[in-house]
């Protein structure tokens, strides 16, 4: 009977081991099952942050999208006035120049008309003494 309760004693023994690891197992199993639920949770609100943040930037983006969207449009209005200023300016350039060469023709009638006139008086003149 010694040796039936030297096992027996073993038995308890073991068992108490067994349970002792279990009551580990169970606090290990526990602690790393929150572990993992601080470790979602810190991934949730990293995610969350994340989000915020990339929501943040894309209403900036969007903010200065449109503010260069106007400055275009702006700028596509100034183009615009402008080449109906240079149209303008190459139309007045051309009818000045057509004044111009009315102009000239009209001087050149004048002289060549000032040419005959003085060829008349000279003619004239040349005559005078003949006719006298």
């Amino acid at each position: 009977m010694h040796k039936n309760g030297k096992a027996q004693e073993t038995i308890n023994s073991l068992n108490g081991d067994i349970k002792q690891q279990g009551l580990k197992f169970k606090e290990c199993e526990q602690r790393l099952k929150d572990e993992i639920t601080y470790l979602e949770l810190q991934l949730k609100n990293s995610q969350t942050e994340v989000f915020k943040k990339l929501m943040e930037d894309n209403k900036r983006l969007m903010e200065q999208n449109v503010k260069l969207m106007e400055k275009c449009k702006r700028r596509k209005s100034e183009l615009s006035k402008y080449e109906r200023l240079r149209e303008e300016v190459l139309q007045g350039e051309k009818k000045a120049k057509e004044n111009v060469a009315k102009e000239l023709n009209e001087i050149k009638k004048l002289k060549d008309e000032l040419l005959e006139q003085l060829r008349i008086v000279k003619f004239k003149e040349y005559l005078r003494p003949v006719l006298q």
